[in-house]
């Protein structure tokens, strides 16, 4: 009885880890670091105009600092912003605007480069991330396709990635 079990249990053994390893094979390997995928997002969620979210992934300092008193108060005024930031995008490509947002590379500093920024909001690290962003609208005949490139500024802020500008 017990060799039946013992076979039943290294049976399904192999077959987790055949299960296991396959999954690790199969599945793509993310090569984007977390500061990136921030950076992506939140350029993404200015070009969709959701000014709460691009919000979300700024640094504290950025919105205290801010010309607005409140958080909410960015916001809504980000909200404006974006809105006609959206509208010169669609007048230049037409209502079937889109974009496509690339990473091209970042550079990471240490605290010690960036000593004085750093020291005074105590942040942990600085990365600029470089990203391309592909526009394209238009019809047929009128089909347009051009692109512009971002610099956004992160920190790492109480051990997570946030914007301090762009």
């Amino acid at each position: 009885m017990f060799a039946k079990n013992k076979k039943l249990t290294i049976s399904l053994c192999v077959v987790f880890l055949a299960i296991v390893l396959v999954y690790r094979i199969a599945t793509p390997k993310d090569d984007i670091s977390s500061s990136e995928k921030i950076a992506k997002k939140y350029v993404e969620s200015m070009l969709a105009g959701d000014a709460s979210k691009a919000v979300s992934y700024m640094s504290k300092h950025s919105v205290s600092e801010s010309q607005y008193e409140t958080k909410k108060l960015l916001i809504n005024a980000l909200d404006k912003k974006l809105d006609d930031a959206i509208e010169e995008y669609k007048e230049k490509y037409g209502s079937l605007w889109d974009y496509e947002v690339n990473i091209i590379d970042s550079v990471e500093y240490s605290a010690a480069e960036y000593y004085e920024l750093c020291e005074y909001y105590d942040f942990e690290g600085i990365i600029i991330v470089y990203l391309e962003v592909k526009h394209t609208g238009g019809l047929l005949f009128t089909h347009k396709e051009e692109s512009e490139d971002f610099e956004v500024l992160l920190a790492k802020e109480d051990d997570k990635w946030v914007v301090v500008a762009w």
